[in-house]
């Protein structure tokens, strides 16, 4: 980490992050967002409640696009 031009913080920020992760506690799919499977819109799953991936794959997925997010097409 260049200390010159980070933010106030960061260092900090970062080190909790990485005890989340190393304690397994972070959730990364999880956030005020819903997210539609492209292929199915009636396949919702609504983010408030993590979404833990590799629940039920051994590969990583998520195939879902956030509500309200600009997609490119």
């Amino acid at each position: 980490m260049n200390r010159l031009i980070v933010a106030d913080g960061t260092e900090a920020e970062i080190e909790q992050v990485m005890k989340k992760i190393k304690n397994n506690t972070l959730s990364v799919f999880k956030g005020d967002y819903v997210g539609v499977n492209p292929l199915d819109e009636k396949d919702v799953w609504d983010l408030r409640t993590e979404f833990i991936e590799n629940e039920k794959s051994s590969a990583p997925c998520f195939c879902y696009i956030l509500r309200d997010v600009i997609t490119v097409k």
